[in-house]
This record gives C-alpha cells, sequence and structure tokens, in this order.
C-alpha cells in the first residue's frame, strides 16, 4: 500500500513529466488507481498557473470534486467533472500520450460544460488533464462532509481518522477543527497539517519523534493519548509524562490536550470503566491541557468521564450503545428498499439458499431489493424484523446477495411497490445487529451501493 508521501512523490514526478506538454493544445488523459488524491492535488499545484482546464473524473472521496481540486488548482484554472473518459477509453499512466481524440474531447468538455450552465471554451491551443481516480468511498465521504456541515452549529469540531479524510472536509469547506484520531503517519504529514490547520493525536515515540524532528511553519495542536487500560494506543505509566514535557520542550506545540479511551463504557456493572478513569487521573496529574475521555457510552453512563471534550460516534446516528437503553435518542438514518414481486408458497415448502426456511402454512411471500452486497447482514436468521408499510413483520430464509425474503401473509394489501424499513425509527438497527452477533456501529459502517438520501427535519 502507498502512503501519502509516495502518491504526492508520484504527483511531483508525473506534473513534472507533463510540463513539457503545456501549451500544445493536447488533451492529456490520466488514469489514476484508487486513492489518487495526492497525486491529482500535485499535478494540479504544479501545473495550475499553466492550465487553463482542469477536468476530474470521480476524484476525491465526498462526491464534489470541482471543490476539491478548485481549491489547490486557485481561480486561474477552471475545473469541472465529467464522463469524458467513458467516451476515450480507459488509458494507464504508462500509456501516456499526448493526442487522444482531441475532436471527440472538445465535444464532451463542451457538453458537460453545457449542462453545468456554463459558457463554451474553445479548447484549441489550451492544455486540459482529465484525471480518473476509481475510489469507491464517494457515498462515505459525501455523507461527512453533508453530517459535517448540519452539525456545524452543534459540534465545536470533528475526528476523523486520517488524512485524507480530513483533507477532503477542508476542500468541501469545513473550517471547524479537524482531529486525526490515528495522527500523522510519517513527517511528511506534518506540512499538511500544518497547512490546512489540522489538530493531531500523538499515541507513540515514534510520532513524537517526527514533530521533534520535522521543521514546521506553525506550532502544532496536539492529542496526547494515554493509554489507561484499552491497551492498544497511547503513552504507559511514567511515559505520559515523559511525551508531555518532551511536547512543550519541543517549541513545536501550541497546546496540548490529554486524551484516553474507554474500552468498556458501554457495560455499566463492570468497575473496569471506574478504574480507566482513575488511572487516567493518576497519569495526566499535574501535566496542564484540556481533558477528552467520554466516547458516546462515557456520556451516557459516565458522568465522571465529562470532561472538557466528548468524542460521540455512534451516538451521532441516534444509536444507544447502553445495554438498557432508555436514552430517548432517535435514529438519524433509515435503511429503505421496497417489494419487487410477490408469490405464494404453501406448507412444507422451502425458501431460499439452505432451505433455512420451511413453510408451516401457506404462506405470501415479499422479495425485497435488499442484501449483502448492499450492507444488511447475511447472517440473520429467520424471524429477524422489518417494518413493511409501517407495518411489523419478519424476514424469512437466507438474506442473498441482492435480495431478501418477507412474510407478506398477515400483511393484507401489501405488495409490489410496499415500502420497507430494514431500520430506522420501527425497526432499532440494535436488534438487527444483535440477530446478527455484532454491534450497531458495524451495520452502520457497512451501508453501500445504496443511493443515499439527505432529509434536513427542523424537528
Amino acid at each position: 500500500m502507498s502512503t501519502y508521501a509516495d502518491r504526492s512523490a508520484a504527483g511531483r514526478a508525473l506534473a513534472q513529466l507533463l510540463s513539457e506538454y503545456r501549451g500544445r493544445g493536447d488533451v492529456i488523459v490520466l488514469g489514476l488507481p484508487r486513492g489518487g488524491v495526492p497525486v491529482a492535488a500535485e499535478v494540479a499545484r504544479a501545473l495550475a498557473a499553466e492550465l487553463d482546464v482542469l477536468v476530474v473524473r470521480k476524484i476525491g472521496m465526498f462526491g464534489q470534486p470541482e471543490l476539491a481540486l478548485g481549491a489547490v488548482a486557485g481561480g486561474g484554472t477552471t475545473v469541472f467533472n465529467t464522463e469524458l473518459i467513458d467516451l476515450l477509453g480507459e488509458i494507464e499512466p504508462q500509456r501516456l500520450r499526448s493526442h487522444v481524440e482531441h475532436e471527440r474531447a472538445e465535444v464532451a468538455l463542451r457538453e458537460t460544460l453545457f449542462r453545468r450552465d456554463r459558457p463554451a471554451l474553445d479548447l484549441k491551443n489550451r492544455t486540459a488533464i482529465l484525471i480518473d481516480d476509481g475510489s469507491a468511498t464517494g457515498a462515505t465521504m459525501l455523507a461527512a462532509v453533508r453530517c459535517a456541515r448540519a452539525l456545524g452549529a452543534e459540534a465545536d469540531g470533528f475526528a476523523v481518522a486520517f488524512l485524507e479524510e480530513a483533507l477532503e472536509l477542508r476542500a468541501a469547506g469545513v473550517t471547524a477543527p479537524i482531529l486525526l484520531l490515528e495522527g500523522v503517519f510519517e513527517a511528511a504529514e506534518l506540512a499538511e497539517v500544518v497547512h490546512h490547520g489540522l489538530w493531531i493525536v500523538v499515541h507513540d515515540a515514534a510520532q513524537l519523534r517526527m514533530i521533534e524532528a520535522t521543521p514546521i511553519a506553525r506550532p502544532l495542536q496536539v492529542w496526547l493519548k494515554v493509554n489507561s487500560g484499552m491497551n492498544r494506543a497511547g503513552f504507559v505509566g511514567a511515559a505520559v509524562a515523559a511525551a508531555w514535557h518532551r511536547l512543550q520542550a519541543s517549541g513545536k506545540v501550541a497546546g496540548i490536550t490529554l486524551m484516553t479511551h474507554l474500552a468498556r463504557a458501554d457495560e455499566p456493572q463492570v468497575i473496569a470503566t471506574a478504574e480507566q478513569i482513575a488511572r487516567f487521573d493518576a497519569l495526566t496529574s499535574g501535566l496542564e491541557g484540556a481533558h477528552s475521555l467520554a466516547n458516546s457510552a462515557g456520556v451516557l453512563g459516565w458522568p465522571q468521564s465529562r470532561r472538557d471534550w466528548a468524542r460521540p460516534g455512534i451516538l451521532l446516528y441516534g444509536a444507544d450503545p447502553m445495554p438498557q437503553g432508555g436514552n430517548d435518542l432517535h435514529a438519524v438514518m433509515t435503511l429503505r428498499s421496497e417489494v419487487f414481486a410477490e408469490r405464494h408458497i404453501e406448507a412444507g415448502d422451502a425458501l431460499g439458499y439452505g432451505a433455512r426456511f420451511v413453510a408451516e402454512r401457506p404462506t405470501r411471500v415479499g422479495l425485497v431489493a435488499m442484501g449483502y452486497a448492499d450492507g444488511y447482514p447475511r447472517v440473520v436468521p429467520s424471524g429477524t424484523p422489518v417494518a413493511v408499510d409501517g407495518r411489523l413483520t419478519r424476514i424469512i430464509g437466507r438474506v442473498a446477495m441482492d435480495m431478501l425474503t418477507v412474510d407478506l401473509t398477515d400483511l393484507p394489501g401489501a405488495g409490489p411497490g410496499a415500502q420497507v424499513e430494514l431500520w430506522g425509527s420501527q425497526v432499532s438497527v440494535n436488534h438487527i445487529a444483535e440477530a446478527a452477533g455484532t454491534i450497531a456501529y458495524e451495520l452502520l459502517c457497512n451501508v453501500k451501493r445504496v443511493r443515499f438520501d439527505y432529509v434536513d427535519r427542523p424537528d
């Protein structure tokens, strides 16, 4: 797997290669692999002053590629999205060439600009670069951007797993603090962190050494992670205070927040969380800085973990992490489909793969367009609840790749076209997770292939 720095270096090398084509009036088509955002960004930075048009297809991960590269290329370059590569065919970087069906390219570019209500461009003697990225995570980052915007007035900041996710949010105009929960993976990323005003977690000695050894333009906001009992990432024992003092002595830190992560906060009957909180307080005693302990379960079940910063995750979906529930949460995500066909089976007939369901009576079966390829768990048994046109019923038979089957026998009037809620306000995602032997978070993160609709509700 290539690193961010690897891909950035590749982008700089590619920009140098492309520089010889500037001003020739060529349409240059590049096929980039998944994760090509840093490559494209370096090309845009290097050639922005020379380009009239920068054409992108599926670049970036949040669905608005014009913003992602437009912010890099600057105002002198027109940046827009097109499906031009479908006309020209896939062209790998090693097959780079300067003349690629120029007339067809110009037609496609004009058509795209016309659809976007912008004046057609005369592409003669101009250079256009078409960048294709096969990333399949567009829906995920689009969701992140929409949620960040919706929560802008409520949240003091946002946290993401790694640098590229933060860059997508910044490119989409999210200006609130963004924390990299896993920190930086290599020293080269620190320049991007500083440039975009990001905050970073420091959880091991290697990251600490990177900060000490790397020149940076501005001091960093650092979250120093304490291993209080999760035993994954974080400093232990006397290393906590030592790391804090080294960060302070480096002269490269504007502020330090002290954090830990709770391993069993969703188990209120055990003492592990109380022990973690006490251990954290002992290890950070006398060290200046804000505190962050509470995850979603901590927010709901452990008042003593609520300090300066909380980090709710599953809570933002309206899914309750506490076993007893009762926290008056409302589902944010609803997974829906519809019945697209029905059939009748008799008592004794088996249904679906493996004959996992055998009818005990004449049964009316609804075929629903939803399967494990969409993120619905294959392993749920017959009897798992669903709602059809607002009425509860059950899944029968095994969930397949593209469809599942539900019992319509006791739902008169329900048939093709009936709306099906797989989880949401009627069917708790926690119930589905329990049936699948997993947690709600896994299901919520695994939804794919389906269309995402975003609804703003004032209530």
